[in-house]
């Protein structure tokens, strides 16, 4: 059984105070900043107490702030350098190779999402967002670019779609307080989960909220809470994980959903495009002080 730090938030986050979850939430979302602050700058970061942080430490089971410190540090270290058969092999190797090897490994990611993803959980996706009063998208650190650019293509089609990518676990709660059974939760992340965008679909799951998964694997937590699940390979060789296939899915969903509203987003492009020649907006975001006036 594993006892790292994630394991170790998750098993005891059900006893935590407000200030410990929301240590939990920050480390989990940026343990690689986390890992080299003492525990003043950590508290600071978050908005507690320097002894809420150590009192944090030893409530997870580490002698000390310092042990938990290193624990961080060798959370990072083994993400940053992989163990095992998998080697990061270009990581010593010449600069001109890396774009190749990036390449393929995205290569191989799109063909592996492509052979193993669930068509017919990719329609009731669909469907879901097509029948949805309000759609949540939260995705964060990684993720966040991908759920900012799934809500910004659905907000073409969608009356109601709202991004939790940024934020504390206060602001995502008082975004989401009123949810209900006719909306859809979005959840998106990737390894390392998101401590943050997991409770955010335990919470939907206890307003019978149903929920869609974008992430790694069918082994990956956030499918504890899904009602529709879509997988999206991300290896990388190091560094980080890969974005492209999951980019992929998500631009599959939104051709899913404007193929459906195409009436809708052919009016609502109509409309734009009259605001702009009314308002004369010709892509010059300034004011000439000589021809343009605000009267």
């Amino acid at each position: 059984m594993r006892d790292d730090v994630f394991t170790r938030i998750n098993d005891r986050y059900s006893s935590m105070s407000k200030g410990q979850q929301q240590l939990s939430a920050y480390i989990t979302d940026c343990i690689d900043k986390a890992a080299f602050m003492n525990a003043y700058e950590l508290g600071s970061r978050v908005g507690v107490s320097e002894s809420t942080v150590v009192r944090f430490a030893t409530f997870l089971g580490y002698k000390g702030y310092k042990e938990f410190s290193q624990a961080m540090a060798s959370e990072v270290k083994n993400h940053l350098v992989p163990s095992g058969p998998k080697e990061a092999p270009y990581i010593s190797a010449e600069i001109k190779d890396t774009l190749t090897d990036t390449l393929k490994q995205d290569i191989e990611n799109l063909e592996s999402t492509k052979d193993s993803i669930d068509h017919d959980a990719y329609l009731r996706a669909v469907e879901m967002l097509l029948n949805a009063k309000r759609v949540f998208i939260a995705g964060v650190s990684f993720s966040a670019p991908l759920a900012d650019y799934f809500a910004m293509y659905l907000r073409q089609a969608l009356p109601d779609v709202r991004v939790l990518s940024k934020g504390s676990m206060q602001h995502f709660f008082s975004e989401v307080i009123d949810l209900n059974e006719n909306d859809v939760m979005v959840g998106i992340s990737f390894p390392g989960y998101s401590l943050s965008v997991l409770r955010l679909l335990e919470y939907s799951q206890t307003k019978n909220t149903p929920v869609i998964t974008i992430t790694d694997s069918v082994h990956s937590p956030l499918n504890m809470y899904s009602t529709v699940n879509l997988t999206a390979s991300c290896d990388r060789n190091a560094f980080a994980s890969s974005p492209v296939a999951g980019m992929s899915v998500i631009g599959a969903l939104v051709m899913g959903v404007l193929s459906k509203r195409s009436d809708k987003v052919r009016e609502r492009n109509r409309k734009m495009e009259d605001l702009l020649n009314e308002f004369d907006f010709s892509g010059v975001d300034r004011m000439d002080p000589l021809k343009d006036s605000v009267l």
